[in-house]
């Protein structure tokens, strides 16, 4: 059979409806629990009916719903049809055993009746006989005990400073916490002596093996890379080689540059007199068969180039 839902509003008129979650957050589309889909939101309203004017609302749970705990929410429809956006006006969780919803007193303990708070009260007052009772003013107080009187907080001072001693505890025991004490600082390793020096520490750091530091982004790893990368320069005596380079000047780039041979035994140098000689020198002819031409350099200083044609026109040798 199914249960129903009533819903109390302050507000008569409204169009309410319900929808079922359970509590692995799955709501109930009508025929089965989904995971939610907000293009499925028409199918998991349940309507609830006003009863006549009285501003409570009536809806019918499912009866194919199994036994377990869901949350109701109780929602209001905002425009023509139920749609993600409507206003959540309440809110209950209920247990289902499959037909109908169980009251909290008959949850599986046929035992639950109502407790007074004198009824608590002796309870705890009894347990164990004769320990918690009440002085005259009405404070509780425990047997073999006494009542701590003050402001705690002026006992205790500011930073324990009214704490002069470990309150109860025997020599032995004392003893006992300060030897633990101090194994702990042994086994730890700790100074217990003079803080390291800055120049200390700087040793320590320097002196730490880069294998047990290979974290990318640490100082270790990039030292690890840069050695790594230069690996094939360590073994080169990189001053001697550098030494051994020759020292450049104009004069000796011009040197080298001029006497390049470009043709046979001829030098740029060379190659250029003669270029210039036959563009711009002056020119004589010194002989008729065959004909001989003698080309100058350009400030008639000397004959650079000399042409002889043959006597039938059929060549020249320079």
């Amino acid at each position: 059979m199914a249960d129903k839902i009533l819903h109390g509003d302050r507000t008569a008129g409204l169009t309410l409806y319900f929808q079922v979650w359970d509590s692995d957050g799955a709501v109930w589309n009508g025929s089965a629990f989904e995971s939610y889909n907000v293009s499925n939101w028409a199918t998991y309203d349940t309507a609830l009916t006003e009863q006549g004017s009285s501003m409570i609302y009536v809806g019918t749970f499912s009866a194919s719903i199994a036994a377990g705990l869901y949350t109701l929410f109780t929602l209001e429809q905002i425009g023509a049809s139920p749609a993600e956006g409507d206003t959540i006006v309440g809110v209950t969780t209920q247990e289902w055993d499959g037909s109908a919803f169980l009251a909290v007193k008959s949850h599986g303990d046929t035992n639950w009746g109502t407790v007074s708070s004198a009824t608590i009260a002796a309870a705890v007052l009894s347990t164990p006989a004769n320990t918690i009772g009440a002085n005259a003013s009405g404070e509780v107080t425990v047997a073999g005990h006494t009542a701590q009187t003050g402001d705690n907080y002026a006992r205790i001072g500011v930073a324990g400073a009214g704490l002069t001693d470990l309150g109860g505890m025997s020599a032995g025991m004392k003893a006992e916490v300060n030897t633990e004490a101090d194994t702990a600082l042994t086994d730890y390793g700790a100074n217990t002596t003079t803080p390291p020096t800055v120049a200390a520490i700087a040793d320590a750091v320097l002196d730490e093996l880069t294998a047990g530091h290979t974290t990318a982004g640490s100082l270790s790893k990039a030292i690890i890379d840069i050695l790594g990368d230069t690996n094939e320069l360590q073994g080169d005596d990189v001053p001697t080689l550098i030494s051994g380079l020759n020292d450049l000047d104009a004069a000796g780039i011009k040197a080298a540059v001029q006497a390049t041979i470009i043709d046979g035994s001829v030098d740029i140098e060379e190659a250029l007199k003669r270029i210039l000689a036959l563009l711009g020198g002056k020119v004589v002819r010194t002989g008729t068969a065959p004909e001989v031409y003698e080309f100058y350099a350009e400030d008639d200083s000397t004959v650079v180039v000399t042409t002889t044609t043959q006597s039938d026109g059929s060549g020249r040798t320079n």
